[in-house]
């Protein structure tokens, strides 16, 4: 188990910035840049197929981590569960890797997620997250993304200097009932009134894989990469109303909502 609360660490230059079976991260400021993973929890002596959970767990209690990956900026080959603090990702600019990547579960109780990347990989919180989440695709480039109140306060804020087309918002500061306006670069991409556990911007549920999922079982579970060029579905990816090996809808009720 590797558990973290420093005052401050940086990681300036890494392969894969934090990687270990059990990875806890309790408080302080921790900064990461990865070539490939920011964060990977992993079991390397499971015997779990390649899209299968294995044993590991990550769990952001406290504190504020920022990621900037090439890869997949949290990539959980188990379990991850995100208790506080703030969690800031810039992700993959490239199709093949997302922001937020999970073999088992993924589910947000309290803080803030702000994970942003590219859309084809993109993937939301398990369903049971205690939060409620904006799933946005925004205009595919980089700049101020901002989460205003009806009263104009802005409440969240992500500023990334890599290309972006899609961006998950999990927050407890979002409020059931409450209508929220996405701006970009000052530019409103649309409002959004909070009525389900996962509501979505200018996307559809399942939109870039966008989904209450299982990690990579969900999003090519026949094991073949898919075709980025195309706008098809993989082989092998649960089509609407299909269900999971555990039973679960691969696309469960959610609000849509496209840009005014």
């Amino acid at each position: 188990t590797m558990t973290l609360d420093p005052k401050t660490l940086e990681i300036v230059t890494s392969y894969e910035g934090l990687e270990a079976k059990n990875l806890v991260i309790d408080g302080g400021e921790i900064l990461i840049t990865a070539s490939d993973d920011g964060i990977n929890s992993i079991d390397q002596d499971s015997g779990a197929s390649e899209f299968a959970a294995d044993d590991s767990l990550f769990t952001m209690n406290g504190g504020t981590v920022t990621v900037d990956a090439g890869g997949d900026g949290v990539d959980c080959n188990g379990n991850g569960v995100m208790n506080g603090g703030t969690l800031m990702v810039y992700g993959p600019e490239n199709n093949g890797n997302g922001a937020l990547d999970y073999n088992g579960t993924f589910t947000v109780n309290g803080g803030t997620l702000l994970a942003g990347g590219s859309s084809q990989m993109s993937m939301v919180p398990s369903a049971g997250t205690g939060v409620y989440v904006i799933n946005a695709g925004i205009t595919n480039s980089n700049g101020a993304v901002e989460v205003k109140a009806s009263d104009g306060t802005v409440i969240l804020n992500y500023q990334s200097e890599k290309t972006c087309s899609d961006l998950v918002i999990a927050s407890d500061q979002l409020k059931q009932g409450s209508t929220y306006t996405i701006t970009q670069n000052g530019t409103s991409l649309g409002e959004v009134t909070i009525s389900d556990t996962v509501t979505y911007l200018n996307k559809t549920a399942g939109t870039g894989q966008g989904m209450f999922g299982r990690g990579r079982e969900n999003r090519m579970a026949s094991g073949t990469q898919p075709d980025f060029n195309s706008s098809a579905t993989p082989e092998g990816q649960p089509q609407e109303n299909s269900q999971l090996p555990d039973g679960q809808n691969a696309f469960p009720d959610t609000t849509e909502q496209k840009a005014m």
